[in-house]
Parts: structure tokens; C-alpha cells; sequence
């Protein structure tokens, strides 16, 4: 990945362990704001005074009024209030607010969970905050922000994954059709050659290291299939080995682009925006 990874140890005393990886964004867009005639007062109460900061911080970005409080004895003045579970029993035994909402979530009796309590897995991610405090997370998805805050959905989608080891093409297949879209698979280069003239794919995932006929070699004899088809078929390389030369052979020999294994939700999601007719994908909340 381009990075450093390191260690300094001291006998006795202890060691630590550090990486540097250079990442990029695949979106950025500003938090949004919830409409300015919006009456939301929220209140955070939790046992650990950053996570409180932080918390109140994203709510004041996107327009709510919020307080950080050390006790139960106003929250009925809130509209919502954001609380560390281990003050349950003693918040819900005060007057209640519009929404109370667990951020961290331990061992809480399900049978005294009052009806206006959300039990929510930490961490709030900026959209479901948004949501929350009643902001219209479909105008969010239309207009295209929060690009690390949703999946993607295919639609109509036909997919082929290529590799010769079993447990691979199995898990491999169950990842993409977690996604919606249809799933074949071929245990070799020729079997996914045979498969590539009989169907119609919109991508191949293909393997790059196999016995007899390797991934670069498929790739170069879809290219040299007459009909322009198999000239634009995106096929995108699965490959453990992601170093420089290696990334120049896949693109040589035809591929559009590569995955590294183990296989990343991000990462595929960028291949299906990059190499997908918009017909074939949709953008939903996670």
C-alpha cells in the first residue's frame, strides 16, 4: 500500500507499533445544515467527556442547539438527548424528552426500555445524526453527499468472479451479491472464457495468479474477441500482490482495475461507481 509500518520496543518497558499509509478521499462534502426555522435543542450526556465534545460538536455543525450536561434534572427541556448508557435507570426516572437516545450501548433491561428510546450502535455517523435530529435524508442521498455514508445497490447487474481456489470463489461471490446483483463464477480461466461468449456481463472480477491461464492471460484474449463488447467489458483484477510493477501489468495487458484481497467494502463500491453504467447502480443509505 505504499506505506511504512514500524516498531520500538524497550525491554521491560514495553513496545509500540505504528503504520503510515497515504489514503485519499473518495468524496468530501460539508456536514449539512438542517433548515434554519429548525426548534431541535439537544442535550449530551455521557460518562466520557471527549466522546461528549465530539458529539455536541457534530450536532452545533449541522444547525441544533446543543448543551453538554451533568445530570438529569432538565432533560425534559430538550427535544432530544444523546446519553452513555450507564446513566439509564436514572434518566428514564425524569420527566421525558421528545427522543432519548442510548450512544453506548451496555447491558440494558429490554421489558423498561420506554417506547420513545433509540438504542443506537456507536459510532454516529454524521448521516444517521442527521436523520436523528429530522433532517430529509433523501435530499442527503440525491444530492450526492455523504459519499462515505452509503452503500451501493446494483440493479439489473450481472457479474462474474474468476479463481481457481474454492474457499476464494466462494466468498468471493457471497461479498458481491451482498449488493443485489447477479452472480456467476468460473473455477478456471478457461471455464470464465467459455462463460464470457455465452452471457452478458456488465464486469469480471478476475484472479490474477492461476494454473495454466492467469488472469492477464484471460484478460488478453477478451480483448482479442471480435465485437466491441469484449473491448469495453470492464474486467477488474483480484490480486494479493498490489506492488507497482504488477499494477503496470494489469492495466498492459487490458484490465480496468484491481481489487486487493482480502476484498473491501469500499473498494468494490468504488469499482461498481467507476465501472458501472448509472442504470446499473443506485446509491441507498447504509
Amino acid at each position: 500500500m505504499d506505506g511504512e509500518i514500524g516498531v520500538e520496543s524497550e525491554y521491560g518497558a514495553g513496545s509500540r507499533f505504528s503504520f503510515y499509509v497515504m489514503q485519499r478521499f473518495e468524496t468530501f462534502h460539508p456536514i449539512p445544515k438542517l433548515p434554519a426555522d429548525n426548534r431541535r435543542r439537544a442535550a449530551v450526556w455521557h460518562s466520557n467527556e471527549t466522546k461528549a465534545h465530539i458529539l455536541k460538536d457534530k450536532i452545533a455543525k449541522m444547525g441544533a442547539k446543543c448543551d453538554i450536561i451533568e445530570d438529569a434534572e432538565n432533560i425534559g427541556q430538550y427535544t432530544h438527548v444523546f446519553f452513555d448508557s450507564v446513566y439509564f435507570y436514572e434518566i428514564t426516572e425524569k420527566p421525558r424528552p421528545a427522543r432519548l437516545i442510548t450512544v453506548e450501548c451496555g447491558r440494558i433491561d429490554s421489558e423498561k426500555v420506554p417506547p420513545n428510546m433509540e438504542i443506537l450502535k456507536t459510532p454516529l455517523t454524521c448521516l444517521l445524526l442527521y436523520r436523528i435530529l429530522g433532517g430529509d435524508a433523501d435530499d442527503v442521498a440525491e444530492s450526492g453527499a455523504f459519499g462515505g455514508e452509503f452503500a451501493v445497490r446494483l440493479d439489473n447487474a450481472r457479474l462474474l468472479v474468476v479463481d481457481d481456489i474454492e474457499i476464494n470463489l466462494m466468498i468471493a461471490a457471497e461479498v458481491l451479491r451482498e449488493y443485489g446483483g447477479e452472480v456467476d463464477s468460473a473455477k478456471s480461466g478457461a471455464e470464465a472464457l467459455e462463460m464470457i461468449r455465452e452471457n452478458e456481463y456488465d464486469i469480471v472480477f478476475m484472479d490474477h495468479m492461476m494454473p495454466e491461464m492467469d488472469g492477464v492471460d484471460v484478460t488478453r484474449v477478451i480483448r482479442a474477441m471480435p465485437g466491441e463488447k469484449y473491448r469495453l467489458l470492464p474486467v477488474i483484477a483480484l490480486t494479493a500482490n498490489v506492488v507497482g510493477d504488477v499494477r503496470d501489468l494489469f492495466i498492459e495487458s487490458g484490465m480496468n482495475d484491481f481489487l486487493s484481497k482480502p476484498l473491501d467494502h469500499t473498494e468494490i463500491e468504488r469499482v461498481f461507481r467507476e465501472w458501472l453504467p448509472k442504470e446499473k447502480w443506485q446509491a441507498v443509505p447504509r
